[in-house]
């Protein structure tokens, strides 16, 4: 009989499979007998077996936070230093002459100059300081200083070099990194300048929503925009970006940002 037992179980995957080992679990429950009365038994009650799930890589979202995926930089504008000085003089240059705007009534030149012609020179200086701060922001509001993407995980990272050989070794966690986030149409982030010179941050959906642009101050666009702190869709405008597209196709800004740029197209 254990022998013919064993045959079927052998030849029905269906019986071997229900006569594997289950998880299982004892539960306690009380059960009142007629004649003994109160007692404690024991039941065992069958389990669910676990799934194991591969842990999903953390987000990107909020963009620059420490709790969020490490970026890598594939991209940086070759005049961003500059672009940030200008935006710091200039604002520093406004706060400037709005502070020290008063004082020029503290200045005994009565004989010389009335009060009303202070007040008009006063607010001369103001406007145009201003008007030039605000000019230059807009003419540099676009500009990207810097492309990120999802940086490879430290194991991939260190073994760059060997699944990407057709750049130098120091540039394969970047152009992998680039790569990955192509494949897997990851968000791409673009870092500007606020008007105060610090960083702000664009996040195209994936490399596909990024189009050539040739416009005063811009050469590409991201249509679709996600909000840099949550993720999600911001439902804004088509966002204008100022990046050295043909320098970055000429491979004079490295191999990532070369990769970038072909992915975008439209150079000129």
């Amino acid at each position: 009989m254990i022998s013919l037992c064993n045959g079927l179980l052998a030849r029905t995957p269906m019986l071997a499979r229900c006569a594997a080992p289950v998880a299982s679990r004892a539960v306690p429950i009380a059960i009142l007998h007629p004649s003994r009365g109160l007692r404690t038994s024991t039941i065992y009650q069958q389990q669910k077996p676990v799934e194991s799930h591969p842990s999903a890589q953390p987000s990107l979202f909020p963009v620059g936070s420490t709790k969020s995926a490490p970026l890598v930089t594939v991209y940086e504008g070759p005049l961003a230093r500059t672009v940030r000085v200008m935006k710091l003089f200039s604002i520093s240059s406004l706060a400037a002459t709005y502070a020290m705007a008063p004082l020029v009534f503290y200045v005994d030149v009565s004989d010389l100059i009335s009060d009303s012609v202070k007040a008009i020179m006063i607010g001369t200086a103001m406007v145009f300081s201003t008007a030039s701060t605000s000019l230059i922001h807009w003419c540099l509001k676009s500009y990207v200083t810097r492309i990120h993407v999802r940086a490879l995980p430290a194991a991939e990272a260190a073994h760059a070099h060997e699944t990407v050989t057709d750049v130098p070794v120091e540039d394969a966690p970047a152009v992998g990194a680039v790569r990955a986030a192509l494949k897997n149409k990851e968000p791409v982030v673009f870092e500007t300048l606020a008007v105060t010179g610090r960083p702000k941050y664009t996040a195209a959906r994936d490399i596909d929503a990024v189009q050539p642009h040739q416009v005063i101050f811009g050469t590409w666009r991201a249509d679709e925009v996600l909000d840099a702190r949550t993720g999600k869709p911001a439902g804004k405008a088509p966002v204008k970006l100022f990046v050295h597209a043909q320098a970055a196709v000429d491979g004079a800004l490295g191999d990532a940002a070369l990769e970038v740029a072909d992915a975008v197209g439209g150079a000129h």
